[in-house]
């Protein structure tokens, strides 16, 4: 069963079996059958999947860095601003996820200022395995929006 997200950055992004197709700007005319294919040496392994694609609502996702390096044992915070086109966002269904194999896992909830309408995220006590590519993960609907993925570097 194929997971699909709608990536803020206007793109879909479907995983099966570790095998993973990204649509930039998707459309609902791009629904349809996919296959993908995944190649290496003389071996090769598909997955096809229909898609779907329908008109919904736009989160916009804006950080204050796009890499971030914590000490390891401190403090580590990514601030950042969410937006939506057509309603309002839940501050407690706000999570921020650690991408393993393309997929968000260890989520946490976030912290939400409203005066500054800005969002922190945490690593509580980070140690270097905790390095990697985090993404902002936010409710819309049937799915889950996505950010674009923000390099996390513990030293």
């Amino acid at each position: 069963l194929a997971q699909l997200y709608s990536f803020i950055s206007s793109g879909i992004n479907a995983e099966y079996g570790g095998l993973r197709l990204k649509i930039k700007d998707a459309q609902p005319e791009d629904s349809g059958a996919y296959t993908c294919t995944a190649t290496k040496g003389a071996s090769s392994s598909s997955a096809g999947f229909d898609l779907s694609v329908e008109r919904g609502t736009t989160v916009s996702f804006k950080p204050s860095k796009t890499a971030v390096t914590c000490k390891a044992k401190k403090k580590c915070q990514i601030k950042f601003k969410l937006s939506k086109e057509d309603g309002e966002i839940n501050p407690k269904t706000v999570k921020l996820c650690k991408l393993e194999n393309g997929q968000p896992t260890n989520c946490s909830k976030v912290g939400y200022k409203k005066k500054k309408k800005q969002y922190t995220g945490k690593i509580k006590k980070p140690a270097v395995s905790d390095s990697g590519d985090y993404v902002v993960m936010v409710p819309d609907g049937d799915i889950n929006a996505l950010s674009d993925p923000i390099k996390v570097t513990v030293v």
